[in-house]
């Protein structure tokens, strides 16, 4: 049921939809004027308003602004006379929903209710799909814009569109069923399905059945035909994860279906073709593991249409502000919290300080177990024992806890690494250095000074 807001300035009108709309069991509210209706819209948001066009305050277009300005996103019905019509009109094209005529008729009332909340309904789902996608397409945790992840969000751009396969290599936790879907979403087949294959997740007994299906009788309790995972990634995209996983006997029957887009199901002869594009993911070098023999090298070239890397947080520190402030952003969300946490600098100096050897995932969880059990500000505190020893490394830093300053301390981290690894790397040779960081020899004794590295 419906809480409806009725304005209008006449009490007997008030009465009228009181009394009809709570017929049907909706919860009604009245206002006489333009702030009356502001104050009882702030109290509680309605799902529907009805308003007369001519208020002792204000006229229905200043109060329809008003209203929307002030985040009513409910449908709005325009009262009016027979003579107002027009200007119902030219409300309605300041985004009114219906409007309705003075006399007013009690089932004219109820159906143009009626109408107006199945489309308030409809805008409600349309809002929460579009939520939905734009996280999809924001690609969530695939945030950051340094370097490193430039240049795979640029190589993303390239590969998309076409229809190559895709090798997503990487270590664990940075995120590379994420990519897969980022780019399926962004490619020809995101109208088609995306079909997940966790190939170190299954028995070898029952994988192959899981990605290719199986026939009526193909093994004991096989009741009836299954469909496998292939066939039903037809027009769309199939992620094989953990590939490096899949036995040796789908292997081959996984280079034969990529290559002839056709496959039998297990238990049959008849040939299934499928168009399906193919992208993999694997924490291992598959060309090491090839050169090994548990691996299939034909495979492996088959899969590397192109290959994209993902680097490990550890080398792509310049993003962990970023990052950071999405996670505590996003949970703060999940967990309804009246206010987004701050992340003090001395945290963040802890959490620049630490190697991350889960990745984001592993910043992941941390972040979300911050954000539950801290205040109003995070701090090294708040972090599980393994993070918060790193705050013995961590410099004790400055800043106001922006996202701007933390940006800043992790850059000057990096460049003070980056100078101090050059330094060690030509043995002490500054020119060399300089050299090797493609700088003049005056701004690399500059940075030494800076970051007391004489």
């Amino acid at each position: 049921m419906a809480n409806i807001l009725i304005i209008d300035d006449e009490p007997h009108i008030c009465w009228i939809f009181s009394r009809v709309l709570e017929s049907e069991g909706h919860t009604v509210q009245s206002a006489t004027s333009g702030r009356a209706a502001l104050e009882a819209a702030a109290a509680r948001e309605p799902d529907l308003v009805f308003l007369d066009f001519r208020l002792p305050d204000t006229n229905g277009l200043e109060l329809l602004r008003a209203l929307k300005a002030e985040g009513v996103a409910a449908p709005a019905i325009m009262i009016t006379a027979h003579e107002n019509v027009k200007d119902a009109v030219t409300v309605m094209k300041e985004g009114a929903f219906d409007y309705l005529s003075k006399p007013l008729n009690n089932d004219e009332i109820l159906a143009h209710a009626r109408r107006a909340l199945e489309f308030g309904a409809l805008q409600r789902k349309l809002r929460a799909y579009g939520t939905t996608l734009s996280r999809l397409l924001g690609s969530d945790e695939m945030v950051g814009g340094g370097a490193a992840m430039a240049r795979v969000h640029e190589l993303v751009r390239l590969v998309a569109p076409s229809d190559i396969n895709v090798l997503i290599t990487g270590e664990s936790g940075t995120g590379k069923e994420l990519l897969a879907r980022k780019i399926h979403l962004v490619s020809g087949r995101r109208e088609g399905p995306l079909v997940v294959v966790d190939c170190g997740a299954l028995p070898e007994t029952l994988i192959e059945s899981e990605v290719f299906g199986h026939e009526k009788g193909a093994f004991t309790g096989a009741i009836a035909r299954t469909i496998g995972k292939f066939e039903a990634a037809a027009g769309g995209t199939l992620f094989l994860d953990e590939v490096s996983n899949a036995p040796p006997a789908l292997q081959a029957k996984l280079l034969r279906a990529i290559e002839t887009k056709s496959f039998s199901r297990v238990g049959g002869n008849a040939l299934v073709r499928a168009d399906v594009r193919v992208v993999a993911a694997s924490n291992r070098d598959l060309a090491l593991l090839g050169g090994r023999g548990e691996f299939r090298p034909d495979l492996y070239y088959r899969l590397k249409g192109v290959e994209i890397t993902l680097p490990p947080l550890r080398e792509r520190r310049e993003d962990l502000p970023e990052l950071v402030a999405h996670f505590v952003r996003t949970f703060a969300e999940q967990q309804h919290r009246v206010a987004v946490p701050q992340v003090t600098a001395r945290a963040m100096a802890v959490l620049l300080a630490y190697s991350w050897p889960g990745n984001v995932r592993e910043l992941r969880n941390v972040l979300e177990r911050s954000v539950l059990v801290c205040d109003d500000t995070i701090g090294p505190e708040h972090f599980p024992p393994e993070i918060a020893a790193a705050a013995e490394e961590a410099p004790a830093g400055g800043g106001d806890g922006s996202l701007r300053s933390m940006r800043e301390s992790s850059q000057s981290e990096l460049e003070r690494r980056a100078v101090q690894d050059a330094i060690v790397l030509c043995d002490g040779n500054k020119r060399a250095a300089a050299r090797h960081l493609r700088i003049d020899p005056k701004t690399l004794y500059r940075l030494i000074h800076k970051y007391g590295l004489e």
